[in-house]
């Protein structure tokens, strides 16, 4: 972004300012609204490279958490070691499945769930089935976000059917998005072109992304349990529209 409009980087500054407000408050994104704007002006390449760290950073903020830190990692240790095992599956099945379909799918689903979570006419789960439902949604989680980047919609949809208290959620939300964000970080080092110009931009958007991060946990304090599921509610919502948008663009 270097050498590009000053309105471009003022533009690029209050995107990130956004997303971190709303990852801070409903545990979505930032990759799912900063890589789809970002998009109007820059690669998808360069905007991916750019968002990496802030991914990272928000997730590491989030999971920092002293009260829920411990409780997350005991009760959806399965789910966090699926996810970790179903990354590298996922990418190494990217040229061999569809990831327009599966994507496609997935926004699909996550769009009619939250849809009936609305209406209060979710199913609940045990705790005996919850047991056996982490790894499985973890896996499914690692294996989608291999091949497509997109690895917190199963998560984030399988808390909010637990009705997971607001706190609790997002650091567990935090916590996933580090593995995944981790192995994206990677990923880009290794393989993908993350030239030293990306690594500088993407040090510098931690700056806004981290801010609005502060701003929307602030924002949370002060929301209700039953305000915040609506919020979980419409923000899956979007996240599902998103996904569709993509998938149907080509964008998987």
């Amino acid at each position: 972004m270097l050498g590009h409009p000053l309105t471009d980087i003022i533009l690029s500054s209050i995107i990130l300012l956004t997303a971190g407000i709303v990852r801070g408050a409903a545990a979505i994104g930032p990759a799912l609204i900063v890589v789809p704007a970002f998009s109007l002006y820059l690669s998808v390449q360069e905007a991916l490279a750019i968002v990496a760290l802030p991914v990272l950073s928000a997730s590491l903020w989030q999971a920092a958490n002293r009260h829920e830190f411990r409780p997350s990692i005991t009760r959806f240790r399965g789910m966090l070691l699926g996810l970790v095992v179903g990354l590298p599956v996922g990418a190494l099945m990217l040229r061999q499945i569809p990831g327009r379909v599966l994507v496609l799918a997935l926004g699909v689903l996550v769009v009619v769930a939250a849809v009936t979570d609305m209406k209060r006419v979710s199913p609940s789960i045990s705790p005996q089935a919850e047991r056996y439902a982490s790894p499985a949604i973890g896996l499914a989680a690692g294996f989608i976000g291999g091949f497509s980047a997109f690895w917190t919609p199963p998560i984030y949809l399988y808390l909010a059917a637990l009705r997971v208290p607001k706190n609790l959620f997002v650091t567990t939300i935090g916590i996933s998005g580090v593995l995944g964000a981790s192995a994206l970080v990677g990923s880009l080092w290794c393989y993908g072109p993350f030239t030293k110009t990306d690594l500088l931009l993407s040090t510098l958007a931690v700056i806004p992304t981290l801010l609005g991060v502060a701003v929307g946990d602030y924002i949370r304090g002060r929301i209700p349990q039953r305000r915040f599921q609506a919020i979980v509610s419409v923000g899956l919502i979007v996240l599902g529209l998103n996904l569709i948008v993509k998938s149907l663009a080509g964008g998987a």
